[in-house]
């Protein structure tokens, strides 16, 4: 039996949750450097500032809706070459331009897999929790595959699957894949409305802001100690 078998969750009884039996994690901005650190080192590597990138990055976003270029680029539905070049229209309006062809050679490297949670994640599997990926995607070659492969039971990778974050249908999936029920899972993401929708669901989110912080709350809530496997 591991180290989480048997444990009562608490749903349906009216008691307090008990300790959760699976870990979901985000994987840009989570598992890897901050967003912000990560979008400026693919400004540069794309050949323009970080504060440009960023303001017409927003711009490729559908007006309140979810039809945006990202969007159709996060479910799958348009290849990252297609958006290279639409996000390149948007860069333009806006007083930049693209270096051709140089945006998905700089994702693996802007989207590296360095983060103490890396730790965290496998050390929580090894205690007998379920870990499960659940990402969404800009094309899958930024993505470790043999690493995420060694360290997660189950991957949901939004451009695989034809949804993304914060649909419901995108973690029904993750947590059908688990075979586990939302209450018994926790919820690792750097957007609030990503964790928002994951506590809608009955899930425990954390938003992460800072790793310090996420493992103090992640250790809390398994009853595991994470201190010394994230160093």
């Amino acid at each position: 039996m591991t180290a989480l078998q048997g444990s009562d969750n608490g749903a349906g009884n009216g008691t307090r949750p008990g300790r959760p039996t699976a870990l979901i994690m985000d994987y840009g901005g989570v598992l890897t450097p901050p967003l912000a650190d990560s979008f400026a080192q693919l400004g540069d590597a794309v050949g323009v500032s970080g504060e440009l990138f960023l303001k017409a990055l927003k711009s490729t976003y559908a007006a309140g809706d979810d039809r945006g270029t990202v969007g159709r680029l996060e479910r799958g539905e348009i290849e990252l070459e297609e958006f290279e070049t639409e996000f390149d229209v948007s860069l333009r309006e806006h007083g930049g331009a693209l270096t051709p062809g140089s945006m998905v050679t700089a994702l693996s490297a802007a989207f590296r897999a360095d983060s103490p949670l890396w730790g965290v994640t496998a050390h929580a599997r090894a205690a007998g929790v379920q870990t499960a990926l659940l990402s969404n995607s800009w094309g899958t070659s930024m993505y470790p595959h043999d690493e995420l492969a060694s360290t997660f039971d189950a991957i949901v990778i939004s451009g695989q699957v034809g949804l993304r974050k914060p649909s419901r249908e995108i973690f029904d999936l993750t947590i059908a894949r688990l075979g586990v029920a939302a209450e018994a899972c926790v919820f690792v993401d750097d957007f609030a409305v990503n964790v928002d929708a994951a506590t809608a669901l009955g899930m425990r989110g954390v938003l992460h802001v800072d790793p310090n912080q996420t493992i103090q709350e992640l250790s809390a809530l398994f009853e595991l100690d994470f201190t010394e496997a994230s160093q």
